[in-house]
């Protein structure tokens, strides 16, 4: 999808919200386990989906 006028807003709201906690630990060079498992627990996400959205 390449017309980000095309997604609803609140999908749009939720992928901004999850960038804010994501994006810190993206920037980082190395993941610790703890400061994954936090970000996991502010987006009510497992850890293992965590992962997946820093690889994304």
């Amino acid at each position: 999808m390449s017309d980000l006028s095309l997604i609803p807003e609140a999908a749009w709201r939720e992928a901004q919200s999850r960038a804010e906690v994501i994006r810190p630990l993206a920037e980082r060079g190395s993941r610790p386990r703890h400061l994954v498992q936090a970000a996991a627990a502010a987006l009510g996400l497992s850890e293992r989906q965590t992962y997946t959205l820093l690889r994304r």
